[in-house]
């Protein structure tokens, strides 16, 4: 089980069921993007608005690099209670950044070892399909996907926050 994550622009969703029980959600559309970093085989992959995260790997991940608060926090965290949908700012967006300049502070090279799809290793595909975990680790190893994620998420704030005219973070 996990996240499904979109950032952009906010859609209400409004619904009639065959019952005529009423129902009404936030949602974000979903878009992908030319400029959009694009690392290979991981819940970051592809050039949308939306990720696909296990509720560990995104918990764990927003601990290491910093980012705990802004999505876990109990009062005012962008995922927490039951709210699905929560809007972005600037602000949301300096604490990103932030935490990106840290990590690359405390891990030199970082930008280095960014898994874009353009340096996927040929055999990490063949490793994938044949479910070779061991051999693929050891790729995995190679890069920092930490830091990746950070990107993803530095650009789909800074897009939404540009682009939207509702922008949102939505947990699905």
């Amino acid at each position: 089980m996990g996240w499904n994550i979109g950032i952009g622009e906010a859609v209400i969703v409004y619904e009639i069921s065959d019952r005529g029980e009423e129902t009404c959600c936030i949602i974000v559309e979903g878009v992908e993007h030319i400029d959009a970093p694009e690392f290979f085989i991981s819940d970051i992959s592809g050039k949308g608005n939306f990720r696909y995260p296990s509720y560990d790997v995104f918990h764990n991940w927003a601990y290491e690099c910093g980012l705990g608060d802004l999505f876990f926090h109990k009062y005012y965290g962008l995922q927490h209670g039951s709210i699905d949908a929560h809007p972005i700012t600037e602000f949301h967006l300096r604490i990103i950044r932030h935490a990106k300049r840290i990590w690359e502070m405390k891990h030199p090279g970082c930008q280095d070892r960014i898994p874009y799809l353009t340096v996927q290793p040929k055999e990490y595909e063949e490793l994938y399909r044949g479910n070779k975990w061991k051999e693929m680790e050891e790729i995995n190893n190679r890069y920092d996907w930490v830091y990746a994620r950070i990107i993803w998420f530095e650009f789909w704030f800074d897009y939404a926050i540009k682009n939207c005219k509702q922008p949102i973070i939505y947990f699905g």
